[in-house]
């Protein structure tokens, strides 16, 4: 997305995108459809989260954004709600002006070498997950007169569920720094945090009433859990009784305490992967859960793939290796992924007068 910000702060110099064919769509949803607004410019004018911007379609236009890039003519532009959700300091290192630090304590977070020490507590929380869907499930199904319709559950707060005790398995790792009702807290916490989204008026982050009010309120409080969880785990750390080091939190504080990061980058670290871990995953097995009902015929071909996966006798779980080198397991996951992308799109502003598939974009 080319964005347009006349009078926005860091120099960016774009005025108008009035000179591009179309009439601007209102659009205020991040997972709105834009098939009614299609033109012959392969640019879609929106106006978007409080900004007008174009969103690229077509393939002459994609193919010259992908050359303003090459040439480092667009750079990152970010929605003001975000910067104030997930913390202007971690948004700086994704940006990849300091990237560097945090790649270097989380890049192992997800080799297969720790998924696999962490595979029986993963496999569990899966278990849990799936006999919550088929009670929730056999629930409807049994309320009586309800019609068809009313026996299907929503799928997404399951899914939600089930990835914020992923991502806590990942981040926190199984150094009881978090009790169930803390955990549980910060949950509904990140769910404030989460919808405060869809409100993109920054004069609302002093009015509790609202959406993006009630998001900084909610981070206000996570961040004094975190500082909880921060001083037990560096007690921990001090004493040698940290039992899982490969928990993120343990590279964030290393980093800390070598003052490789500040107070304010380790808190909004902690606060991205918490948040990523929360919603974009959850998006994720939504989709992929969705795709296997979609999807009868693949979905059986996958049941009688995984029969062939031998069973560890110590815990009856899938043999890890046989399950990360099925073929079918990992080409159903990869095409559900790209037929149903968490991410639909990377915002960008171009830093000079560009032409893009003929037309001037300021």
């Amino acid at each position: 997305t080319l964005e347009n910000e006349p009078g926005k702060q860091q120099g960016c110099p774009m005025k108008s995108l009035d000179d591009v064919p179309g009439s601007f769509s209102n659009v205020e949803s991040f997972f709105s459809t834009y098939d009614y607004a299609y033109n012959d410019t392969g640019m879609l004018k929106m106006h978007t989260h409080g900004r007008d911007a174009i969103t690229l379609w077509g393939e002459d236009v994609m193919r010259d954004v992908i050359k303003l890039e090459a040439r480092d003519k667009v750079r990152p532009q970010l929605l003001g709600t975000l910067k104030h959700i997930f913390g202007h300091k971690t948004l700086q290192m994704l940006e990849g002006e300091d990237h560097r630090r945090v790649r270097k304590a989380l890049s192992g977070l997800f080799s297969g070498r720790i998924l696999k020490t962490r595979y029986e507590l993963i496999y569990a929380i899966i278990d849990d997950f799936l006999q919550g869907l088929y009670a929730e499930t056999a629930r409807k199904a049994n309320t009586g007169d309800a019609d068809e319709h009313d026996t299907y559950i929503e799928l997404l707060p399951q899914a939600r569920d089930f990835t914020w005790k992923i991502g806590l398995s990942a981040i926190l790792g199984i150094n009881d720094l978090i009790t169930d009702e803390q955990s549980k807290e910060m949950q509904l916490q990140f769910h404030t945090c989460v919808a405060g989204l869809s409100d993109f008026d920054l004069n609302n982050l002093d009015n509790p009433e609202t959406p993006l009010g009630k998001s900084a309120i909610a981070r206000q409080q996570i961040m004094h859990t975190f500082e909880g969880i921060f001083e037990k785990a560096m007690a921990l750390m001090a004493e040698h009784e940290l039992s899982d080091k490969s928990a993120a939190i343990f590279h964030l504080l290393q980093l800390y305490e070598t003052q490789e990061l500040s107070h304010e980058e380790l808190c909004d670290t902690m606060f991205t992967l918490l948040v990523a871990s929360y919603e974009t995953t959850a998006a994720g097995v939504n989709n992929l859960v969705c795709c296997l009902y979609k999807n009868p015929e693949h979905a059986a071909q996958l049941a009688i793939e995984l029969e062939s996966v031998p069973i560890n006798e110590d815990g009856g779980y899938f043999d890890y290796d046989h399950l990360m080198s099925n073929a079918f397991l990992e080409g159903f996951t990869r095409e559900s992924l790209r037929m149903t992308p968490i991410a639909r799109g990377i915002r960008k502003c171009v830093v000079n007068d560009e032409s893009v598939n003929g037309y001037e974009i300021p």
